[in-house]
């Protein structure tokens, strides 16, 4: 399933994934939605897939902001009476607009300002991220992470913000997640306010 801390744009399609098991079938049958607090969207209903892992791909519904939603996967067995049996994705993932025009020095620097003073956006394993204004843009920009066991991802890489360990570290987790969220201390950072990040990733992270 998509999993906590993952963002989509409302262009792009989710994979949505799970696993079945039941001593007695050889197959499933499926229903997938998408809730976004009371709101129900359907993705599919009665999709027969065998034991094991299954997929089923969609593409967003389009939203006018950031948007949270959480996939509920409902599995039925072929006995009599069926059994069901509800799971859902363990937290919130965000579809958003597609990218938008965002600005280093106006729009994130005073993110980086106001949330990552001092040593609030670094950790031992990554001391050095300096993410003062004139230095950011080098500290990070295809820069690798020095944190164990996510050293192969950049902290940004230009055009691909799923694969920036920035993101990662921003939401609390990802692909790759060591040490803590940034900031360390206070609020994490909002939904529209990291979309600002991935948006400016997404457009290539100039140095605007």
């Amino acid at each position: 399933m998509p999993v906590a801390c993952e963002s989509h744009y409302d262009t792009q399609p989710v994979l949505v994934t799970w696993n079945g098991n039941d001593a007695d079938d050889a197959s499933l049958t499926y229903g997938v939605v998408a809730l976004q607090g009371s709101t129900k969207i359907t993705i599919a209903t009665g999709l027969v897939k065998p034991v094991g892992a299954a997929s089923i791909s969609s593409t967003p519904p389009q939203v006018a902001a950031v948007t949270a939603y959480r996939i509920p996967v409902t599995a039925h067995d072929g006995g009599t009476p069926s059994l069901s049996v509800v799971d859902t994705s363990d937290a919130d993932f965000a579809i958003s607009l597609p990218p938008q025009m965002v600005n280093l020095a106006t729009q994130l620097q005073p993110i980086f300002n106001a949330s990552c003073t001092s040593a609030h956006c670094q950790d031992a394993n990554q001391p050095q991220l300096n993410l003062t204004a004139g230095v950011a843009y080098t500290a990070l920009v295809n820069v690798n992470s020095t944190q164990a066991g996510c050293a192969s991802y950049k902290l940004v890489l230009p055009g691909q913000p799923d694969q920036s360990y920035l993101i990662f570290k921003l939401a609390g987790g990802g692909a790759c997640f060591t040490g803590s969220r940034i900031p360390k201390t206070g609020s994490a950072l909002s939904l529209s306010q990291r979309q600002l990040f991935r948006d400016w990733i997404a457009n290539g992270a100039p140095n605007n």
